[in-house]
């Protein structure tokens, strides 16, 4: 018995090519990456964006807090965080990048044992850059700034807070640094555009504590965003950030004092301070090299000391979003 023999040029065959083809090109184009980009802000921050935003305009009377102090409902908050840190790898992979190369799973080589500790210092140091800006603010504008931090609450409420608190850390790191900005970047967004986005998204959400602590919180957002370019990892943030709120949630317990951990993180983000100003020189070469991200063995970029944005694309993708 003879077979008819299957013939690659049929219609089926034809039809499926090209959808295929079109589904790759709409998965590639540069609009997928903005809506993408949109999609885990929206999922992660739309709401509390809006809450801080009502915040600033009728804040909260003395004794409540604008976190959570139920469990249940900072369970949920800190699920959806994961979930859209995880949605944000999945869509960055999509796109071709790398997550050791975009700084979000740690490299394997031995300068990240110090790239990590320093990172996490320099973000303790631009924490306190912010924290000073915003004490001006409350001095400057005292009716019109809310900070929220002599109200203490009771200790069926400290696990809600550390919950809400210590997710928030990447959750924020992962998904408005790494996530927002390389996704714009593949939607050809430039570089700068996409860094003044990622902050604008970043301060929008902070805004409960009142309008005049806008300029402190733009200057830690866009330090947090040097970091992660200087250093190639965004751990080094989430390592701080989560420190920074553990503290803050144990002060609000009944009956702690954290004189002593805010002594000693005082202390720690004095080092960040003095490291930042010592590797300038590195981050302006490194800043510099940025600008050609279409480029990855570029001299002045990552390369010799962390990866290049540039690098976590495949080589096709990098030529098609720097187009």
């Amino acid at each position: 018995m003879t077979t008819t023999p299957h013939t690659p040029d049929s219609a089926a065959d034809r039809a499926l090519g090209a959808a295929r083809r079109r589904t790759q090109g709409l998965i590639a184009h540069p609009l997928t990456a903005w809506v993408m980009a949109g999609a885990i802000w929206a999922f992660g921050f739309l709401l509390p964006t809006i809450s801080a935003v009502y915040l600033m305009i009728h804040p909260l009377p003395d004794g409540q807090l604008p976190w959570s102090t139920h469990l249940d409902r900072a369970i949920a908050t800190a699920a959806i965080a994961a979930v859209n840190v995880g949605i944000t790898c999945v869509l960055l992979r999509m796109w071709g990048f790398s997550l050791t190369g975009a700084g979000i799973l740690p490299r394997r080589n031995r300068r990240e044992w110090f790239w990590i500790p320093a990172a996490c210092l320099m973000a303790c140091g631009a924490n306190l850059i912010k924290e000073v800006m915003i004490n001006h603010a409350q001095a400057w504008f005292p009716e019109h700034t809310h900070l929220y931090r002599s109200q203490t609450t009771t200790d069926e409420a400290l696990p809600s807070l550390l919950v809400t608190m210590l997710t928030s850390g990447p959750s924020e790191e992962i998904v408005l640094v790494p996530g927002l900005i390389l996704l714009l970047i593949a939607g050809r967004c430039p570089l700068w555009l996409a860094t003044t986005i990622a902050v604008a998204a970043r301060t929008a959400f902070h805004l409960y504590y009142g309008a005049p602590v806008a300029a402190g919180v733009i200057v830690w957002a866009l330090l947090l965003v040097v970091i992660w370019q200087v250093t190639g990892t965004a751990l080094g943030a989430v390592a701080a950030h989560m420190l920074n709120n553990l503290i803050a949630a144990i002060s609000h317990a009944p009956g702690t004092t954290t004189d002593a951990w805010e002594t000693a993180f005082t202390w720690i983000s004095v080092a960040g301070l003095v490291l930042i100003i010592a590797l300038i020189p590195h981050a302006i070469r490194t800043l510099r090299g940025l600008k050609a991200t279409s480029t990855p063995g570029h001299r002045n970029t990552h390369l010799t000391h962390c990866p290049p944005i540039a690098a976590s694309f495949h080589p096709a993708l990098t030529r098609k979003a720097t187009a």
